[in-house]
C-alpha cells in the first residue's frame, strides 16, 4: 500500500499528516498554494518534473490573481508547468494531454463550475489512473474541496447556481473529512 502526503494549509497554519490508503498516491491540499510552496518541497524535489495546471475553476472571472500566483509559483520552483483546461476534451484526449504530467495541478475559482467540467470531461476516471501512475495532486482552494467527500458545506461559501445542470453535490471522495480551505479568513 502507497503512502498518501495530505497537507491542510491555510493562511495561519500547516498540517501534515500520512494516511495509508492503499492505491491513492499523494495529495497537497492548499488554501493558497503560492503561500506554502516550502511545505511541499519538503515532500516533493524541486524542478525536473512536469506540472499539468487545470485552471477550469477559474473560467468563471476576469480577474486571477490566485492563480497567477500559484503558477508563478510552480514556475519558481523550476517546474516545466503547462495548462490543461478540463472544457471541451474528451476522456481519453484529457488522458493523454496529462499522463505525462508529474504533478497535477488544480487551482482555484468555482468549485461548483470545477465539479461540473470534472465530471463532463472525464477527469474524475482519469485522476485515479494518473495517481496510480505516480502523479503527485496539488489543489488549491477549489482544487482541495474537489478532493474531499462533497461539496455540500461550500454552498455558503461559492455560487452554485452558476451550473444549473449538477445533479449532485458528491465530490471525489479521496479524503473523508470536506475540505474548507478558506475557514477563519475573512473575505
Amino acid at each position: 500500500p502507497a503512502m498518501i502526503a495530505l497537507t491542510y494549509c491555510s493562511h495561519r497554519h500547516v498540517c501534515v499528516e500520512r494516511v495509508d490508503w492503499g492505491s491513492m498516491k499523494r495529495l497537497f491540499l492548499a488554501s493558497q498554494f503560492s503561500e506554502v510552496t516550502e511545505k511541499f518541497t519538503e515532500l516533493v524535489p524541486i524542478g525536473g518534473m512536469r506540472a499539468a495546471v487545470i485552471p477550469t475553476a477559474a473560467d468563471l472571472y476576469a480577474e486571477k490573481p490566485w492563480l497567477e500566483k500559484d503558477i508563478a509559483a510552480l514556475n519558481a520552483l523550476g517546474y516545466d508547468v503547462f495548462a490543461c483546461d478540463l472544457k471541451d476534451k474528451s476522456e481519453a484526449a484529457l488522458y493523454e494531454e496529462l499522463r505525462d504530467a508529474d504533478i497535477i495541478f488544480v487551482g482555484g475559482g468555482n468549485t461548483f463550475y470545477l465539479l461540473h467540467h470534472t465530471r463532463l470531461s472525464g477527469f474524475d476516471r482519469v485522476l485515479p489512473r494518473l495517481l496510480e501512475e505516480g502523479a503527485w495532486y496539488i489543489g488549491s482552494s477549489a482544487g482541495s474541496v474537489l478532493v474531499g467527500p462533497t461539496l455540500e458545506p461550500i454552498r455558503a461559501l461559492d455560487d452554485a447556481d452558476v451550473v444549473k445542470d449538477l445533479d449532485s453535490v458528491a465530490a471525489l471522495g479521496y479524503t473523508n473529512s470536506v475540505i474548507l480551505p478558506h475557514y477563519g479568513n475573512e473575505k
